[in-house]
């Protein structure tokens, strides 16, 4: 393909990038509440967490797809990396998607009375820059790709912990309402099969799930 083909034709281009934010030790973890003067604290590391961006492109139009394992994040946190990544990569800010895997063993980038202090600013600049390294990553990576769409049910694999009872989703309806407490047990995926040529991985898999949660012991960080 030439340089320039994707820009006539509806040749769909995906493209991953990936980078580390294992964070230092020390630094607060969110997602519990706690009382003050028993914060919970980084004291070793499991497993490495990232943040990892998917690239698409489409004629003239690229968007980028961004997952950080963090607990959560701010309205202005995104603001900042969108308009990074706009003038640094060249995807517009308005078509760049900042998403969290809500994992309650690594900080949060938002306010939670008692559930978790905003790190300082040195690793907020880490998390910042992981962002626009790991689109400018994934753009360098595109490769035309067919595109795969999955689904299947995963019963047992998840709970609704606000309460003792509740209902899965298959049994949802349009005359059901908030008076059940309702439990999503599908997990959807995208295959973005690309070959492998030109040195590019075979495939990405984009895996969709609801408010992905793991609850680990204080002196590990997991990786959703």
């Amino acid at each position: 393909m030439d340089a320039t083909d994707h820009l006539e034709n509806d040749v769909l281009q995906a493209g991953e990038g990936v980078v580390d934010i294992t964070p230092p030790l020390e630094i607060e973890l969110s997602g519990f509440h706690f009382q003050p003067g028993n914060e919970r604290l980084i004291t070793g590391i499991r497993q490495p967490t990232s943040t990892r961006a998917l690239v698409l492109r489409l004629k003239r139009v690229e968007t980028a797809i961004v997952s950080m394992e963090i607990c959560a994040v701010s309205g202005d946190f995104v603001k900042r990396v969108q308009a990074r990544v706009a003038n640094q990569v060249e995807i517009p800010a308005e078509n760049v998607r900042i998403c969290v895997t809500h994992t309650h063993s690594m900080p949060t980038l938002r306010y939670f009375r008692q559930w978790g202090a905003i790190p300082a600013k040195a690793y907020m600049d880490v998390l910042e820059n992981s962002v626009v390294q790991a689109v400018e990553c994934a753009k360098k990576d595109l490769a035309p790709a067919d595109l795969y769409v999955g689904k299947a049910r995963a019963v047992g694999g998840n709970f609704n912990r606000t309460s003792e009872t509740w209902l899965t989703d298959e049994l949802f309806t349009d005359t059901s309402t908030d008076k059940e407490r309702w439990l999503d047990t599908m997990f959807h995926t995208l295959h973005f099969h690309r070959g492998e040529k030109n040195g590019h991985s075979s495939g990405i898999i984009f895996l969709l799930i609801p408010s992905a949660t793991r609850m680990g012991r204080q002196d590990l960080i997991g990786q959703v």
